[in-house]
């Protein structure tokens, strides 16, 4: 799991050729998979109905009933869980799963994607972006 300082590091913490996906870079996948363009920017749970998330979603290390998955997308999600910095906690792990965008909301918050085990559908949120956070991180070839 990584803060936001990591995904934003001029070093790049993706190799050479690839990137942090932007919340641009997640919608195109979203929309790839079946999400509305009217849902998009929409905040909190999208895209259920088309079961955008359960195609990201790994068929396997979610805990039941891991609904909708099906990996569908081939990008195997799997779930990390999620730190907290607030209060020092790890959760979620096999319940949840959250990823950076390199798209920063605000000054104190950045955009994620985030999975569950209870929905078939894509969280979008910048109120669990918070840049100390700690969240997993895809990279996307260039």
């Amino acid at each position: 799991l990584y803060n936001w300082f990591a995904v934003a590091d001029s070093r790049g913490v993706c190799p050479e050729g690839w990137h942090v996906p932007s919340d641009t870079d997640w919608q195109l996948l979203e929309v790839n998979l079946g999400m509305p363009s009217a849902g998009l920017n929409q905040t909190g749970w999208r895209g259920s109905a088309q079961n955008v998330g359960g195609k990201m979603k790994s068929t396997q290390l979610w805990n039941a009933p891991n609904i909708g998955a099906t990996n569908e997308s081939g990008v195997t999600m799997v779930p990390s869980g999620t730190f907290y910095s607030t209060n020092n906690g790890f959760y979620g792990l096999g319940d949840n799963g959250s990823w950076w965008s390199s798209t920063e909301a605000d000054v104190d918050r950045a955009w994620v994607r985030e999975l569950d085990y209870s929905s078939e559908g894509v969280g979008r949120s910048s109120d669990n972006g918070v840049k100390t956070f700690g969240h997993c991180l895809r990279c996307l070839r260039d």
